[in-house]
């Protein structure tokens, strides 16, 4: 699961996901992942964000 750095606190965070399967004892590692901009704005800079991996 990908999320956005700082995606606002309408969404979980990467970190917040990360407390759920840590109670769940469930095995994941959390790495640094980049996503290219929007369709709309592509002479933007790559998106910085955290992927959770199960």
């Amino acid at each position: 699961m990908w999320r956005e750095v700082d995606c606002g606190e309408w969404k979980a965070t990467v970190a917040d996901i990360s407390r759920d399967l840590d109670l769940l004892k469930v095995p994941h590692t959390i790495v640094t992942a980049f996503r290219f901009p929007l369709a709309s704005s592509y002479s933007e800079a790559m998106r910085k964000g955290e992927e959770a991996y199960v």
